[in-house]
């Protein structure tokens, strides 16, 4: 109401050097030379020609945001930019009696706190901890009231931890969301025979070793460190089956993709029986713990993301009475593709799980504005005007409408995408994408239901037509 009292049209007020009054002026101006083109294409011949080329400029900008969109990185939960906690996982050597295990991870807080104690709030040991392992929590300071992010103050400790003797040391951010694997790609050797399983892990990793993965946007990912791990002597069993494990990390914000690559790459090696050191193929067997988990949630959504867009097409033709303007109204979504896509590219964010929940939200708000362009222009053509005149008429007359509450959307995110690391992919996508398809709606949409109104006022005719001479 504040907003509206200030930018509504003036009633006796005398606003004439107002800086209100000038943005009025500027708003209506460019409203008005944004319809111009269409109030004068007077002639078929103009209205197919101007429409056309509006259409192919759209058409450019959909194709521009698939660029983008095969540039960005692929990882279904992603980890956060910054966080206020951290992990501390320790694993002692094998016959490290419980003094000396408590003594080492004494140890490791003392490097840790050397390292980066001006930034942590408190240390907090989880679970049991014994002559095994140990897991401490790390409470960081406020990310706001802190320079290094938590991926710095991660690289700044592991060199010092790597120094450890008797201890190896792993530390993580603790991400919102579903709990992470440390290895996310698993692949486990069944075998009753301890020295099969070996030689055929031994051939796993040395293909592993240097292996490069080709990702879809042409660039590629190399495994440049393999390493045999001690652990403690255990029998490892899978539905009463000895097996034998490899187990990979990745690096970077697209583990979910690297994970699909390596996989495929894996399973053609195998195909060849000298790789596997006397196993079937059917030995080798792929558990990726929680990200199997994330891939098939993902694959949900996509799956409801046609059902959606069955659902606002249907109620959409229930509220224009029409199969064909639901179909335009829907525009509004590829329209978004180029906001979105350039969004997530320029702030460093790939296609995520958050990405898409975002998108849907996006896509529920930007056919807002075609709904209104429609509907006014409907109303337009009820009293009187043609095509033509009844959208450039919606365009003019509903160009505020639809400017102010978009970029009032858009100011309102920008706390939220600039504050916290976690909302910031959604924030983005919502942000560039109704800038986006706004852009699109006020610019190009017109033309879309011009070009709509004259090929259906065209076969109208052309039925009458028909139905005239058969009569």
């Amino acid at each position: 109401p504040f907003m509206s009292h200030w930018l509504a049209k003036d009633e006796g007020r005398r606003v004439k050097h107002s800086p209100l009054r000038a943005f009025r002026d500027f708003e209506s101006r460019t409203a008005a030379l944004l319809v111009k083109p269409l109030k004068t294409a007077n002639t078929t011949r103009k209205k197919l020609l101007r429409s056309g080329v509006a259409i192919v400029i759209s058409i450019a900008f959909m194709l521009a945001g698939g660029y983008y969109f095969s540039q960005l990185n692929f990882n279904i939960f992603p980890s956060t930019k910054d966080t206020n906690a951290l992990i501390l996982s320790l694993d002692f050597a094998p016959g490290t009696s419980l003094s000396d295990a408590e003594l080492k991870a004494r140890e490791a807080i003392g490097e840790l706190s050397d390292t980066i104690g001006q930034y942590v709030t408190s240390v907090t040991f989880i679970g049991a901890a014994n002559e095994r392992g140990a897991t401490a929590r790390i409470t960081l300071t406020d990310y706001g009231d802190r320079g290094p992010t938590s991926h710095d103050l991660i690289k700044k400790v592991d060199d010092s931890l790597t120094s450890l003797q008797g201890v190896s040391a792993t530390l993580i951010q603790l991400d919102p969301g579903p709990p992470q694997d440390e290895y996310p790609f698993k692949v486990q050797l069944v075998s009753e025979d301890p020295a099969i399983s070996a030689a055929a892990g031994t051939k796993l990793a040395e293909h592993l070793d240097g292996l490069q993965l080709d990702r879809s946007n042409g660039t590629t990912a190399t495994i440049t460190d393999v390493e045999f791990v001690p652990e403690q002597p255990t029998i490892q069993r899978t539905d009463g089956k000895r097996i034998m494990q490899v187990s990979a990390q990745f690096d970077g914000d697209d583990v979910s993709a690297l994970v699909l690559l390596a996989e495929d790459n894996v399973k053609e090696f195998i195909k060849d029986s000298s790789n596997r050191a006397g196993l079937d193929k059917s030995d080798y067997q792929f558990d990726f713990g929680n990200e199997s988990e994330n891939q098939e949630s993902f694959r949900g959504v996509m799956i409801a993301f046609p059902i959606l867009v069955l659902c606002m097409f249907i109620l959409l033709a229930i509220q224009f009475k029409s199969l064909l303007q639901p179909l335009l109204i829907m525009f509004a979504t590829p329209f978004s593709f180029f906001g979105v896509g350039l969004g997530l590219y320029l702030t460093n964010n790939p296609l995520s799980f958050f990405v898409m929940i975002g998108f849907f939200a996006l896509i529920g708000i930007s056919v807002n504005n075609t709904i209104l362009l429609t509907d006014y222009a409907n109303q337009e053509r009820r009293a009187g005007l043609t095509p033509r005149a009844a959208i450039a008429s919606a365009a003019q007359k509903r160009f505020r409408p639809l400017i102010t509450t978009s970029l009032t959307s858009v100011l309102a995110l920008l706390p939220l995408a600039l504050s916290e690391p976690f909302w910031e992919s959604i924030a983005f996508t919502l942000m560039f994408g109704l800038l986006s398809s706004t852009l699109l709606v006020v610019t190009i949409f017109p033309y879309y239901y011009l070009v709509a109104e004259v090929f259906r006022t065209w076969f109208a005719k052309k039925r009458a037509a028909r139905k005239k001479r058969k009569s």
